[in-house]
């Protein structure tokens, strides 16, 4: 989203990210990637290193809000190519911070869907639902509502993330209220506010859920979360342990679309160009998608993918589930400013009661 919700702390620790990283004019010799965590298989990273003088070193981001922080300075960036949602990914591009992609011939294995997403200045990576990660061990019976959250049983309670986003904070919220999780209406905004600050006792972390056990001294006081599809994998590599699953809400989600982009201020556009149409090798996507166990948009790489990965629903829902979501689209400003003041407001209540 194009909206920043910071507070101090994460701010430094942006700029601890930038001083730790060498300047292109040092590094020559590898490419910056800025990215979901566990969103490239190492397999992928190793064949591409052992194939390529330009090395590939990686950093990570917590949230759409936490990396668009970095783009408001985009000529500094010390990033050469970077993860963006498909709204982002457009409209960065339109304000001339990234390289036009659209001549690279790979992309042609994408579906025409994905490639439209992510425009003409990004290429699609992985796509996926909005929805909740739980441990089945807290959760006999999977949680099909977005209420398993906002109205949760007293076993539940206090044990729950949402995520800290412009958009998807208040979408358990808006939901459960029976409006549009993309909703530009000032009023159901309002309603959808006063309802999560009714759930902030509830909540223990608003932290993406991959990164919260990373950091957190009480990993597993995490029973649900707001994730996207894949996440449960991740989670239970973490864990080492096979507890927790992922549920699409029958009210409804978002679709989400992953795309990888050139910042137009690298010295290496050729070289980033490059990898972007290794990762869109059929073979390569497929392998990277397998390892991950997110929906490529590469339709080639689906002859090379096990039958496992293609069948499983919580990647590739039914038809239905789908009926009931949409794609990521850009708010209006009203909306996106209206949100990002609720947003920080709600962070910083949450802070000041933990």
């Amino acid at each position: 989203m194009n909206n920043i919700i910071m507070k101090t702390s994460k701010s430094l620790s942006l700029l601890a990210i930038i001083a730790s990283l060498p300047c292109f004019s040092v590094a020559q010799d590898t490419l910056h990637l800025y990215m979901w965590e566990d969103s490239l298989a190492d397999k992928v990273v190793e064949q591409w290193n052992e194939q390529q003088t330009y090395q590939l070193q990686q950093s990570f981001f917590d949230n759409d809000d936490e990396r668009d922080q970095l783009m408001l300075d985009g000529e500094k960036l010390p990033f050469d190519i970077i993860t963006f949602d498909n709204v982002s990914a457009q409209y960065y591009g339109e304000q001339g911070q990234l390289v036009d992609v659209s001549d690279l011939s790979n992309r042609n294995n994408n579906g025409q869907r994905w490639n439209q997403a992510c425009g003409d200045y990004a290429v699609p990576y992985f796509w996926g639902m909005l929805g909740l990660a739980y441990r089945k061990s807290q959760f006999p019976t999977p949680p099909n509502s977005w209420r398993a959250i906002t109205q949760p049983k007293p076993s539940i309670k206090g044990h729950i993330g949402l995520l800290s986003d412009t958009v998807e904070t208040l979408f358990p919220a808006l939901l459960t209220l029976g409006f549009a999780g993309n909703t530009n209406s000032t009023g159901e905004l309002k309603l959808a506010y006063q309802y999560t600050l009714s759930m902030l006792n509830d909540i223990l972390t608003f932290d993406y859920a991959i990164s919260y056990v990373r950091t957190s001294d009480t990993p597993k006081d995490l029973y649900i979360a707001m994730a996207y599809s894949g996440d449960q994998f991740a989670l239970n590599n973490f864990f080492d342990e096979g507890d927790w699953d992922f549920a699409i809400p029958q009210e409804g989600s978002s679709i989400w679309v992953d795309c990888l982009a050139i910042n137009a201020h690298s010295s290496k556009v050729k070289q980033a160009k490059q990898f972007l149409n290794y990762i869109m090798d059929a073979q390569v996507a497929a392998l990277n998608a397998e390892y991950i166990q997110v929906a490529t948009p590469n339709e080639k790489a689906h002859e090379y993918l096990s039958a496992e990965y293609l069948n499983n629903s919580t990647l590739f829902p039914r038809k239905g589930t789908l009926q009931n979501s949409y794609i990521d689209s850009r708010l209006s400003g009203s909306s996106n400013t209206l949100r990002t003041k609720i947003i920080k407001t709600i962070l910083s209540k949450h802070e000041t009661q933990h």
